[in-house]
């Protein structure tokens, strides 16, 4: 179907099916450019969720694989990550409920506090905790892997 809309100055003839074939151009492309976005934030978020979740993992399982002295109270680790959540702190407000970040920032709280050199000593390469101060950490790290999962 061709039929002329209008006749500009030029002598020039405006098709309906080209003025709707644009409009429609114009449309797909703002949907498919919507789509790409939400495709891209959907992966960036599965991404940082899983390198979180990743990363939490790894620390519960140093500490329930780690040698334990029960008749010194001490605990031998090479020491916490925390590479992913330094990295991605801020976007974590992004994708996470409040209460899912408050778990992760006191679960990061406690990783950091353990860090610092008055919580251990040195020895052949290891980090020696008092396994008291440490035992539930690991308790901690499961309920927020489980409120990530939520």
């Amino acid at each position: 179907m061709c039929v002329t809309a209008t006749k500009n100055n030029n002598g020039m003839t405006l098709d309906i099916d080209t003025l709707i074939g644009g409009l429609v151009g114009v449309v797909v492309g703002f949907l498919l450019s919507y789509l790409n976005e939400w495709y891209r934030d959907r992966r960036k978020r599965s991404r940082v969720i899983n390198g979180i979740a990743y990363e939490l993992n790894e620390n519960k399982r140093i500490i329930e694989s780690a040698p334990i002295d029960s008749t010194k109270d001490e605990i031998r680790l090479k020491g916490f990550i925390t590479d992913i959540y330094q990295v991605y702190k801020v976007e974590l407000s992004l994708y996470l409920k409040e209460k899912t970040l408050i778990s992760i920032y006191n679960v990061y709280k406690e990783i950091s506090k353990f860090n610092e050199p008055r919580f251990y000593r040195e020895e052949n390469g290891y980090r020696v905790y008092r396994y008291s101060d440490i035992k539930n950490l690991p308790k901690i790290i499961e309920d927020t892997l489980n409120l990530i999962k939520s």
